[in-house]
Order: C-alpha cells, then structure tokens, then sequence
C-alpha cells in the first residue's frame, strides 16, 4: 500500500512573522510522532518559512548560549553555531 507523505503545512495570525522579525528569533518545535524539529522562521515582517529536519522521537530542545541540545528517544544531539566552519564546507553538495 501506498502512501502519499504530505508536506508540512502550518496556519498563523498576522502579526507572527512581524514578530519573529523583530525578535531576530526561529521557533524550533519538536514532533514526538512525527520525528521531526520544524523551524520556524520570518523571511520578512509578511511571511514565514519552515526548516523540518528529522530525528528519531524528538522530545525536548533545550538552548544555551550558540548550542542547542535535542532530546531523541536514545540519545542527546548537541549542535552548534561555528560560522568557522562555513568556509571549509563544500560550495556543492553530492548526494549518494
């Protein structure tokens, strides 16, 4: 049987992304279900994107200072900002 995944889709009041702008902040939202960490960001002071990344039993996000830790079902991911990191990385990604 099979089954067609629909993408994410999310409603919002007007004035969210104009918040989200001024704040300079994303929302990270966890789907324990689902399995996945849905970003939510504004593009501008109109509209919003979203950044789903899967994990496997997302539970908990916790934040401090430039890391972010994300309670799994087995394990505890820790990332980090290192904008270091950026120039080193490819400019063209290969996919396998």
């Amino acid at each position: 049987m099979d089954t067609e995944l629909r993408p994410f889709t999310c409603s919002y009041t007007e004035g969210l992304p104009e918040l989200l702008s001024s704040l300079g902040c994303t929302l990270a939202i966890s789907t324990y279900q689902a399995g996945k960490v849905i970003f939510i960001s504004a593009t501008d002071k109109k509209s919003l994107i979203q950044l789903p990344r899967s994990f496997k039993k997302p539970m908990g996000i916790a934040i401090r200072d430039q890391q972010m830790a994300i309670a799994t079902r087995s394990e505890v991911v820790v990332l980090a900002n290192t904008p270091g990191l950026a120039a080193t990385f490819p400019k063209t990604a290969e996919y396998v």
